[in-house]
């Protein structure tokens, strides 16, 4: 009990001695005694730890006094490369000094400093503290180092466009992310458009200028151009009220409900009103024939929409229109026949969606449109010729898969397209006629797979494709013309063994085939034309062995084909032409002893074939022109002219007019030789001073 009262005592002393007012904070109550302290800071709120406190400084948290432990780098710093797996932590010293880090969650604590490289890791929460990543820093939804974000900022998840519509070099964000624009500013553009406008009645418009560039028109751009955009809607006062309700011109909705007051009763009237363009809709009585309505207009620049439900003819309609910038949606229904429509239509760039379901014939019908660029998927299924009905339209790039179901005739469809580089594989099981359906379309690289079982004509097919590399595999069993099927297609190396069994005309069928290094044993049995076969192929060196048996034309079979070394025996009972036939052939020394008794035309047969040696005693019975023939051999041997003496004596169809400069050296000749031809009339003029190496010899 003493013991106890002791303790009291002392319990005393200290409240007398600490425990007072002053020393406890406000309102709190120990040992009897309320506290009236209130210049004091609260810290209870204070989270940070030891750890979280930089190396000597010392803070209050929870009214705790801590002396903190972090260390950092004395200079800035960022962080590169944050996952959620523990890698190294380098600092990296120099202007300035930055440390590189990775973590984990469960990471150990790590002091960081000094100026030379460390390795270490540190924990997610020290990690987010030194960064100084805060929730405003980071996309509402998601969580980084423990931290949730609530930034929003601003939403572009309904943003529409793409990096082709976008001019080239600006950026722009769509759903997030940073778009960068690939169009080409027509501002800059001059070349490929051909310094004509073109229009479309969105406003908008994607050109294609290239393989892989495009260009973009919005109204009231400003590049060089014949009359723009916003031009011809002023000019024509193209309004809505002007326009009939829900009809659309040059992007303009019409909203007049009104009657219509332009009515043509015949089309000397519908002229009139079209060229006076004082409304926007024209109501024709009953007119079924526009043939040559507007043909040669040249100062028509746009056409209201007139009521052609009626028409059947719209041959010529816009012939050579060459100021032609707009035409409307035509009702076409009944249109039969549209040959010629858009012909020489120059600045026509768009082309409505016509409803051509009862179109027989669309034959020229956008022939020399040059601006056109897309091309609408007609409704074809009665269309039976679309012969060069895309002729010389240079900047169009591809078509859409037509329905050419009924189709006949494709001719010329995309001759000297010189843009087009794909073409879909059309229904042509009814075709019979593909002569120079992609003639000179120099940027085709692929040909389509077309179905040719009815094919009868090829010829110039693919003439000029410079870029085409590689040949399907037609079925060619009743084409009889491949003429020029391939003239001019320098990138390809082979060809397919087709069948030929029914081809009577092969001429120029591989002329300039620059890089051929081959070709099939093909059956030429019928063929009675290889003039210029394979001339100009500069990789051949021999062909095959062909059935010639029934060939007359043999001209400039072989002309400038510098590689040929070696010549079939071909059998030449039929030949009538050799004119040119080894022209150029500098590697040849040989050739075979062909049968020429039926051969009228040898001019220039071996025109500078430089190291020709040996020529046999051709047959000349029947020739009537060899001039230039051994022009520029300057290596024939002794044998040659011996057999050149025994043939010209025989070639008494030669004049004078023709057989100047064959190009032989009359002392080459011995003397019999010579005496014999003079006595037959040949004369020595003396050397020419175009050929001073070279006598001439003439028969007189």
């Amino acid at each position: 009990m003493s013991k106890l009262l002791d303790n009291l005592e002392e319990i005393e002393m200290q409240k007398a001695s600490f425990i007072i007012p002053k020393n406890l904070k406000k309102d709190v109550k120990a040992l009897g005694v309320t506290g009236i302290l209130d210049d004091g800071i609260d810290t209870s709120d204070a989270t940070a730890t030891s750890k979280d406190i930089k190396e000597g400084k010392t803070a209050y948290v929870n009214d705790e006094k801590l002396t903190g432990t972090l260390q950092q780098a004395d200079t800035d710093w960022a962080l590169n490369g944050i996952t959620d797996e523990p890698i190294s932590v380098e600092l990296k010293t120099g202007n300035p000094d930055y440390i590189q880090m990775k973590f984990k969650r469960s990471g150990t604590d790590i002091v960081v400093g000094g100026s030379s490289n460390v390795t270490a890791n540190m924990s997610q929460e020290t990690m987010a503290v030194v960064s100084n990543i805060t929730p405003d820093k980071i996309k509402s939804g998601e969580v980084i180092l423990g931290i949730a974000g609530n930034y929003i900022g601003l939403d572009t998840s309904d943003a529409t466009a793409l990096n082709r519509d976008i001019l080239e070099n600006k950026t722009a964000y769509v759903n997030g992310a940073k778009v960068t624009g690939i169009v080409k500013d027509l501002k800059s553009v001059g070349v490929g458009l051909t310094n004509r406008s073109m229009f479309d009645i969105n406003n908008m418009l994607h050109i294609s200028l290239q393989a892989n560039e495009l260009a973009l028109i919005n109204e009231g751009t400003s590049f060089q151009t014949d009359l723009q955009y916003y031009e011809i809607t002023n000019r024509y006062n193209i309004i809505p009220e002007r326009i009939k309700n829900g009809e659309v011109i040059l992007g303009v909705t019409g909203t007049y409900e009104g009657s219509v007051s332009n009515i043509a009763n015949n089309l000397s009237e519908l002229q009139q009103l079209v060229n006076t363009y004082n409304d926007y809709y024209i109501s024709t009585n009953n007119i079924t024939n526009l043939y040559n309505a507007f043909h040669n207009q040249q100062n028509l620049v746009i056409v209201p929409n007139c009521d052609t439900s009626m028409v059947t003819n719209m041959v010529n309609t816009f012939r050579q229109c060459t100021n032609l910038r707009y035409v409307p949606n035509f009702d076409t229904s009944s249109v039969i026949d549209l040959s010629y429509m858009f012909e020489n239509c120059y600045n026509l760039a768009i082309i409505p969606n016509f409803n051509l379901s009862e179109a027989m014939i669309t034959q020229s019908m956008f022939e020399n449109c040059y601006n056109i660029i897309i091309v609408p998927n007609f409704n074809m299924t009665n269309v039976a010729s679309m012969d060069s009905m895309f002729k010389r339209c240079h900047n169009l790039v591809t078509v859409p898969n037509f329905n050419t179901s009924e189709v006949f005739d494709i001719r010329y469809m995309f001759s000297d397209c010189t843009n087009l580089m794909i073409v879909s594989n059309f229904n042509t099981s009814n075709v019979y006629n593909m002569s120079g359906t992609f003639y000179n379309c120099c940027n085709l690289m692929d040909a389509p797979n077309f179905n040719t079982t009815k094919v009868t004509i090829m010829s110039s097919m693919f003439a000029r494709c410079s870029k085409l590399t590689v040949i399907p595999d037609y079925n060619t069993s009743n084409v009889i013309n491949m003429s020029s099927m391939f003239s001019g297609c320098k990138s390809i190396t082979t060809v397919p063994n087709f069948d030929t069994s029914n081809v009577t005309n092969m001429s120029s069928l591989f002329s300039a085939c620059e890089n051929l290094i081959n070709l099939p044993n093909f059956n030429t049995s019928k063929v009675i034309d290889m003039f210029g076969l394979v001339a100009h192929c500069y990789n051949l060196t021999t062909v095959p062995n062909y059935n010639t048996s029934n060939v007359e034309y043999m001209s400039s079979m072989f002309q400038y084909s510098n590689n040929i070394t070696d010549v079939p025996n071909f059998n030449t009972t039929k030949v009538k032409y050799m004119y040119s036939m080894f022209e150029g052939c500098s590697s040849l020394t040989t050739v075979p002893n062909f049968n020429t008794c039926n051969v009228i035309y040898m001019w220039q047969m071996f025109y500078m074939c430089s190291n020709l040696r040996l020529v046999p005693s051709f047959n000349m019975s029947q020739v009537t022109n060899a001039r230039f023939m051994f022009y520029g051999c300057n290596n024939l041997s002794n044998e040659s002219y011996a057999n050149i003496a025994n043939m010209l004596p025989l070639a008494q169809n030669l004049t004078n007019q023709y057989i100047s400069n064959i190009g032989l050296n009359l002392n080459r000749f011995t003397n019999i030789q010579k005496n014999i031809l003079i006595n037959k009339g040949y004369k020595d003029f003396g050397s020419s001073n175009s050929y001073s190496e070279y006598y001439d010899i003439y028969y007189t």
